[in-house]
């Protein structure tokens, strides 16, 4: 019969328990940080859908992040309805590609940080129809909002606190103005970005 060493199984068990300790903890924090900074903006309210305008929440837990980008369909991908001919999905999906492809130069973390983006998802959302604007004949399609909501994972190799983050999204040229939510630890930062890059001060 073979013998089971049972200070080793118990160390083992308790080195498991430690990691699974450590990623529920790291997980609901990390869920409550951008709980945090996903809250309506207290500059605008997006939510009555102003072409032109955006939403941007940054929230970081240690050297990882999350980065939330919300903005009127229109503005993006030039349209709200849903595409339809083949003419509209190619336009749809270059604009989304685009997005995604531009959107790291867009946020610039301190070089020295050290920071990678991946894409989590990105999709286009469709908002209920109201009645009553239907039943307006002056503007076609009305009723028809939607909104791209693309999602970014950050991490560093450094902590972001006590650095600088430059905002640039000049290269988008239908926002016009974009409310920016930033929460790393303790800190909270809001600002409202017009058509000039910004530097904020993570301090």
């Amino acid at each position: 019969m073979k013998l089971i060493n049972l200070n080793t199984s118990v160390k083992a068990l308790q080195k498991i328990s430690l990691v699974i300790l450590l990623g529920v903890s790291f997980f609901s924090s990390f869920s409550v940080c951008m709980a945090q900074v996903h809250k309506p903006s207290k500059h605008r309210h997006h939510e009555a859908h102003v072409h032109g305008s955006a939403k941007l929440s940054i929230g970081f837990d240690g050297l990882s992040g999350k980065v939330i980008f919300e903005a009127a369909a229109q503005g993006i991908i030039g349209f709200e309805h849903k595409a339809k001919t083949d003419l509209e999905k190619k336009q749809a999906e270059d604009r989304l590609k685009e997005l995604v492809s531009i959107f790291p130069s867009m946020i610039v973390f301190d070089s020295n940080l050290s920071c990678q983006f991946k894409q989590e998802k990105i999709e286009q959302i469709f908002e209920k129809t109201n009645e009553s604007e239907v039943k307006n004949k002056k503007e076609p399609r009305h009723g028809e909002h939607s909104e791209i909501s693309a999602t970014f994972f950050v991490n560093c190799q450094k902590a972001i606190l006590g650095s600088k983050l430059r905002l640039d999204f000049t290269k988008m040229k239908n926002l016009n103005d974009i409310d920016v939510t930033v929460l790393v630890g303790d800190l909270q930062k809001s600002v409202e970005l017009k058509r000039t890059p910004i530097t904020i001060d993570l301090k």
